[in-house]
């Protein structure tokens, strides 16, 4: 260990230390969209945050990344006041992007960010976000390696997210190498690579259609953080096994030594997503796999991000899906509680022909079966229209024992399957209880029987 953590030092001055050098975007990289969801300039409003000092901005490191949506048809307008009900009242999609409190930001790039790390946003506007994701809004928040958690983690906390101030490493990022490593984890579907990240199935991943599915998403060092317990936010990126999947939490970020603090990186994540009222959100601890930059530290040249079409062919892909899950153009699953069961399909009764396909005419929550039931029970429901839909059990006294579902859901008719269990995975008694559906304008409900 003590061989392995004098690598780490020599290793990390070459990596972090001289990252500072590099461009602020790639000059000659142009992101073109072959199928565009919007015409141009009349998409969705997506807010840049460029109030809290931020690392990223859309003329800066995050250009392409505003190139991008703009020629999906988004408008890209940056934020420069503090959030607030007024500022964010217009904005379909809040970007922020590696906010910093102003007493963090170092007079010059060489210079080293040191704890403590203090909040870029007051408590009012955490409230306001908060406040505006639970109406409808849809927050896309970035934090990066140290220094970036620490500024955002009292905004992330309010969501179930519990962000950590470290660099995270891929299971075969190479320790004491001759020269740099770019650190490149692989979030890949099904097996992992030997970086050891891990991707969860998710409409992200899907995209609107075949063709603008990936199977992978490749980031570069980052942060990782983890859910709070009871967190309905579902796991996008995770960090897997390896021999240096870790995580490091230095106090300088260049000035890592052997007293750092580390740890396995297993199990924590560096992506998530949540429903969250009417809103959603997308939670990401690396900035650069949605940028494009020259890390000449790494080599001349190196593109760093979604121009790096060798080892991250699949980032640009996945950023316009990401925009199109948070603004709600894929048709998405239903976020369900751990063990719930959906599944979906046209059935013949109360249907009507609507482009092509069988979709019901009104809103319908049918009663369970079987009933009475042990051990599982199957709910029945259909909707007409794109809404978002939630499902929760009550016991009979009223008070909320499982959220069954939870989630944006296309027209269709719809199943899920109540196990008997309650939302901390424990067995109910025997007893009568209510299932009650919100949907929109629709509120329907129901009585089903457990017997032991």
């Amino acid at each position: 260990m003590k061989i392995l953590k004098f690598a780490l030092i020599v290793s990390m001055i070459l990596l972090v230390g001289s990252v500072w050098a590099q461009e602020l975007y790639d000059p000659d990289y142009t992101p073109t969209v072959d199928n565009p969801a919007y015409t141009v300039g009349s998409g969705p409003v997506v807010l840049v945050d460029e109030a809290h000092n931020n690392y990223h901005t859309i003329e800066g490191r995050y250009k392409a990344f505003a190139d991008l949506l703009k020629a999906d048809g988004y408008t890209v307008q940056s934020n420069t006041q503090p959030f607030t009900a007024e500022a964010l009242a217009d904005a379909d999609v809040l970007v922020i992007a590696n906010a910093l409190n102003v007493a963090n930001v170092t007079a010059a790039e060489s210079d080293p960010w040191i704890t403590p790390i203090l909040p870029a946003l007051t408590g009012e506007e955490i409230n306001a976000v908060v406040t505006w994701v639970e109406g409808g809004g849809n927050l896309l928040l970035i934090a990066d390696h140290m220094p970036f958690p620490g500024a955002i983690n009292a905004l992330a906390a309010r969501f179930g997210i519990i962000w950590q101030s470290c660099f995270a490493f891929a299971g075969n990022f190479t320790f004491g190498a001759a020269g740099p490593d770019p650190n490149l984890i692989t979030f890949k579907l099904g097996t992992p690579d030997a970086s050891g990240g891990i991707g969860y199935d998710h409409p992200i991943f899907e995209g609107r259609n075949a063709g603008e599915a990936v199977s992978y998403a490749s980031s570069f060092t980052g942060s990782a953080f983890r859910l709070a317990p009871g967190s309905e936010a579902r796991k996008l990126f995770e960090l897997g096994t390896g021999p240096s999947s870790l995580v490091a939490y230095p106090t300088n970020h260049i000035d890592i030594s052997q007293a750092t603090p580390m740890a396995l990186a297993l199990g924590l994540l560096q992506g998530a997503t949540l429903e969250y009222g009417e809103g959603r959100a997308v939670f990401v601890g690396e900035a650069a796999m949605f940028a494009a930059r020259i890390a000449n530290f790494i080599a001349p040249g190196y593109p760093l991000g979604m121009n790096n079409t060798d080892l991250a062919p699949h980032n640009k892909q996945f950023t316009l899906n990401m925009l199109h899950w948070l603004d709600g153009t894929i048709p998405v699953k239903a976020d369900l509680a751990p063990g719930g069961l959906i599944t979906s399909g046209a059935r013949a009764g109360g249907m009507r022909a609507m482009a092509g396909k069988l979709v019901p005419e009104t809103y319908a929550l049918h009663q369970n079966s079987p009933n009475p039931f042990n051990p599982e029970t199957e709910i029945l429901y259909a909707v007409p229209e794109q809404v978002s839909v939630r499902i929760d059990v009550y016991n009979s006294l009223g008070q909320q024992v499982r959220t069954l579902v939870k989630g944006q859901h296309s027209p269709g008719t719809y199943a899920v399957k109540w196990n008997g269990l309650d939302q901390d995975g424990h067995q109910v008694t025997t007893g009568v209880y209510l299932y009650k559906m919100n949907a929109g304008t629709f509120s329907g409900s129901g009585k089903m029987i457990l017997m032991q």
